[in-house]
Formats: C-alpha cells, sequence, structure tokens
C-alpha cells in the first residue's frame, strides 16, 4: 500500500473519530440541559432554625417550606418528606434558605452540648418572657445589650429606702445559644430526652466575663432584666447615667 493511501485511510478514519466525539459531545450537553430542566422538590429552611429546635416545633412554627429546584441543585440527604423529621431536633444551627438534610436533625439528647464560648468568657442562660426577650427576635450569634431594673437604696437612707432604678448592666454582649432546652426523664430505669421551651419565656445564653457573668446572675435574682438587640457591628458602649422617676424625662 502507497504513502498516498495510508495517508488518505488515515485521515478518513481521524475524521470518523472526530464525528462520533462531536455527536457525543452534543448529545451529553443536550442530556445536560434536559437535567438542568428537570426540576425536584426539596424542603429548606424559611428562617433561621436554632439548634436543639425538634422538627416538631419547626414545621409548626413555619420554619420549613418546600421549593422546587433544578435536580442537580438537589443536596445529596436532602429529606424527602416532613416526616423523616419528626420526633428528632437539629443538631446544628440551620441556616435560611439552606436544604434540610437528613443528618441534620438527630434523636433528642444525642444533639451534643457543645457552645462555641470564646477563650476568657463563660455561657451563663437567663430566661425572660417574650416581651423583655426582644419578642423572640434574637438569635444565635447576635450581639446584645442587657437592661436592668433593680432597687437601689437611697444615698444617706436606710436599706429599707430604695429607688426603683434602670440601667444598661452588660452592652455588646454575643449570644451563644438561643431557646429550647432539653430535659431528661427517667420512666422504669430507662431514660429520655425532650426538648421543651416553657411558654411566653425565652432562654438566651450569652458569652460573659466572670465579672460580667456575677452582674448579670446578681441582677437576674434580684431585679427584672430586659434585652436590647443591636445590629450586625454594633458602635461603642453608650455611656448613660440610668434612669429613675426622678430623671426619666431628662437627656
Amino acid at each position: 500500500m502507497s504513502r498516498r493511501t495510508i495517508a488518505l485511510v488515515a485521515a478518513i478514519v481521524l475524521a470518523a473519530v472526530a464525528t462520533v466525539a462531536l455527536i457525543s459531545y452534543v448529545q451529553s450537553r443536550g442530556n445536560s440541559k434536559e437535567v438542568q430542566k428537570t426540576l425536584v422538590a426539596v424542603f429548606v429552611a424559611k428562617d433561621v432554625i436554632p439548634q436543639g429546635t425538634s422538627g416538631d416545633t419547626a414545621i409548626s412554627q413555619g420554619l420549613i417550606t418546600q421549593i422546587k429546584v433544578p435536580q442537580l441543585a438537589r443536596v445529596d440527604g436532602a429529606i424527602g418528606s416532613l416526616q423523616e423529621i419528626k420526633g428528632e431536633v437539629a443538631a446544628v444551627d440551620i441556616q435560611k434558605n439552606e436544604q434540610i438534610l437528613t443528618s441534620r436533625f438527630v434523636a433528642p439528647g444525642t444533639a451534643g452540648n457543645t457552645l462555641a464560648i470564646p477563650a476568657g468568657f463563660e455561657a451563663v442562660s437567663v430566661q425572660v418572657a417574650i416581651p423583655p426577650g426582644v419578642a423572640g427576635f434574637i438569635k444565635t450569634n447576635d450581639m446584645v445589650s442587657v437592661i436592668a431594673q433593680v432597687a437601689v437604696p437611697k444615698t444617706g437612707a436606710t436599706a429599707a429606702a430604695t429607688t426603683p432604678t434602670v440601667k444598661y448592666l452588660l452592652q455588646n454582649v454575643k449570644v451563644l445559644a438561643v431557646g429550647q432546652f432539653t430535659v431528661t426523664t427517667a420512666t422504669n430505669g430507662s431514660t429520655a430526652s425532650t426538648t421543651q421551651q416553657t411558654a411566653g419565656q425565652v432562654l438566651l445564653t450569652l458569652a460573659v466575663t466572670p465579672v460580667q457573668a456575677e452582674k448579670l446572675v446578681l441582677a437576674n435574682l434580684q431585679g427584672q432584666l430586659y434585652f436590647a438587640l443591636l445590629p450586625a457591628q454594633p458602635g461603642k458602649p453608650a455611656n448613660t447615667p440610668g434612669r429613675t422617676t426622678s430623671n426619666e424625662f431628662t437627656r
């Protein structure tokens, strides 16, 4: 066979291979587009679901919604039914718009008890009513200020003479956890853990220094606490004189 014939055969083979490769590429692109057009239903968090929140609570409070996404956007392990998380609790904070995965929910009592406490700080929890707790708008990792109302003895007066005083107790404090807490009960020698929250109450766990912890506990035991929710980047702590009935209308 002459060199010219060999070259011609080789050219034909290469052309055939290129044609097959082109057809395969076009088909793969077409299949990819078809897959992208295929929409599947997934469940996502409508708002932040704090760690420890039960699946039943998340469902009843409307924290989970169903949307449709391209098939390739569905995350492996995403739940196919809300029944899959009933009776379980969130093992971690689930962020807004995050797909609900089976791995994010675990049996009550197994979610762990880990808090990201900054070095040099302590975690202290206080329970307050809904209005003092900013109507339930406080979320994990928010920054808050704590306002205390206590009865302060009048200057030069007996201990029985006091003046109700309202003043900033702590400012720019980080919230480590919000909401439900775990209660363990024993029945016939076995234990069971469930998440509960007192109706009309908010449980807030704060990162405080040892000195702040003393102030917070004392004010909580002897007075009343109110919380102020701060922006994501709070400014410098305010320097205020505190308020009594004698100066409540002054600047």
